[in-house]
């Protein structure tokens, strides 16, 4: 929280000197929407141990296996910002947007006289950034301008995870919801196409780095037999030919197991459009 505190009194800092010093600021709103692109890190790398582990028994047991894990890369970005203008060239934004990236697969297993087990698994990356950007406008006609950002961000982030096996007769599952929060950094470039003196549009690639981890949160694991909840701490565990995701109240340990506290990566870009608006 302390994180976030300096950023937003950063930036009520320097509209304020900037307000005192030059009565000529001005201020404008941007809003945004696209599709976004993110890595996933242990989260998806979690989520297909889980495949992995399914895969290996099924086989073991005779069954063969149809489809294939999928990773959770491709979602949402969208949000908005208002933007401090110091100069018709500089400018300081802060704002908040959403990112997001889930992926279902599905998986059967199928052998002779048994009845069909069906998989799913779902990792799903979400965050909420609260994002300084400092901006440079390179006017290149009276109608367009380029424009450069960079600047940190505070971001909010959950990782959730679920997977489900079921037959005719019997199922079971794992669900996790975890929550963190952690520091990242962006940096763009894009283009405003002005429609009037206040109103115009823009199109934009922004690139990101943010590898969040110390989640914290709740698994819980059913069966036909019923159900338990564990909470604590999201792990990505080395246990052999198994590597899973599993949430701790303390680090699992042991003979041949290795633990490390899961880090979901939201590193990745956007390609985005939207409007602006000039006070």
């Amino acid at each position: 929280m302390k994180k976030l505190q300096t950023i937003v009194l950063l930036a009520a800092m320097l509209c304020l000197l900037a307000q005192a010093g030059n009565a000529q600021v001005k201020a404008g709103l941007r809003l945004y929407g696209g599709l976004n692109f993110l890595n996933g890190g242990d989260l998806n790398k979690g989520a297909e141990a889980w495949h992995d582990v399914y895969v290996f028994e099924a086989l073991s047991a005779g069954y063969s296996s149809q489809g294939s894990f999928s990773p959770a890369h491709l979602g949402m970005n969208f949000g908005g910002e208002i933007v401090i203008l110091f100069t018709p060239r500089i400018g300081l934004g802060l704002g908040a947007g959403y990112i997001s990236a889930s992926r279902t697969s599905a998986v059967e297993f199928h052998k002779l006289l048994n009845p069909t087990i069906d998989l799913s698994l779902q990792p799903k990356a979400t965050v909420i950034p609260l994002q300084l950007s400092f901006y440079y406008f390179l006017p290149v006609a009276s109608w367009m301008n380029i424009v450069l950002q960079a600047g940190p961000g505070f971001y909010l982030a959950k990782a959730y995870y679920h997977h489900r096996a079921e037959n005719p007769t019997y199922f079971e599952e794992i669900t996790i919801d975890t929550k963190a929060n952690g520091l990242g950094f962006h940096g763009g470039v894009g283009f405003e196409f002005r429609v009037s003196s206040q109103l115009g549009l823009l199109v934009e690639f922004l690139g990101r780095y943010a590898s969040v981890s110390g989640f914290e949160g709740e698994m819980t694991t059913a069966n036909s037999g019923g159900s338990w909840n564990e909470n604590g701490v999201l792990y990505l565990i080395n246990a052999g030919f198994f590597n899973g995701l599993l949430v701790s109240s303390i680090k699992p340990s042991g003979p041949g197991v290795s633990s490390e506290e899961a880090a979901v990566d939201f590193s990745g870009f956007s390609f985005r459009g939207g409007f602006f608006i000039r006070f």
